[in-house]
């Protein structure tokens, strides 16, 4: 009887809890949905993304050996200037729904800050260079954060001090991207 009392209590404080937290995990793979207070959440919009390539242009000059001077970009580009969710500075927290919890967060997530542009917010995925040596220099620059498992298939991603500035979460899709802003 000792134990099946302690069981209901197990139980009713487990419901209690998940209850006064009010938000739930999204419902399709892959949507971020932000936590705007303890009892509401949002969908964060999805923009679409596409990856771009410069080039320096020193490959078109007809010099021999001037292709070598050549220097290439690669980024993941968004249309527009700012994103359509708008979040405070500070602590900054978000639900994102995966496949499951056995795959480790810190390669399934990517949450990382946009380079603001007047049309534009991009991300450099790579750089190359011909001088380098071939080699290419790919700068994740993502974002600090905590992350814990949140309901059957979720985590509950936490950004403890996020600055002002434009930013993206992607699960494995980088041709659609969760954005958001922060003021």
């Amino acid at each position: 009887m000792k134990n099946f009392m302690m069981g209901v209590m197990m139980f009713l404080t487990c419901t209690t809890t998940s209850m006064a937290q009010g938000f739930k995990e999204p419902e399709y793979i892959g949507q971020v949905s932000l936590v705007q207070s303890a009892n509401s959440q949002v969908i964060l919009e999805k923009e679409e993304a596409e990856m771009k390539t410069k080039t320096s242009g020193f490959g078109y000059i007809p010099i021999p050996g001037s292709s070598l001077l050549d220097k290439g970009k690669t980024f993941l580009r968004v249309k527009g200037e700012s994103s359509p969710n708008k979040v405070a500075k500070g602590k900054v927290q978000f639900v994102v729904r995966v496949k499951d919890h056995n795959e480790d967060p810190k390669t399934t997530i990517g949450v990382f800050q946009f380079e603001a542009k007047k049309k534009e917010r991009r991300f450099m995925l790579a750089e190359v260079g011909v001088l380098s040596g071939l080699k290419a220099t790919t700068s994740f620059n993502t974002v600090a954060y905590e992350v814990e498992k949140f309901g059957e298939s979720s985590f509950l991603v936490t950004i403890s001090d996020a600055a002002p500035g434009e930013y993206g979460v992607t699960t494995t899709d980088f041709g659609h991207i969760s954005t958001f802003s922060v003021k």
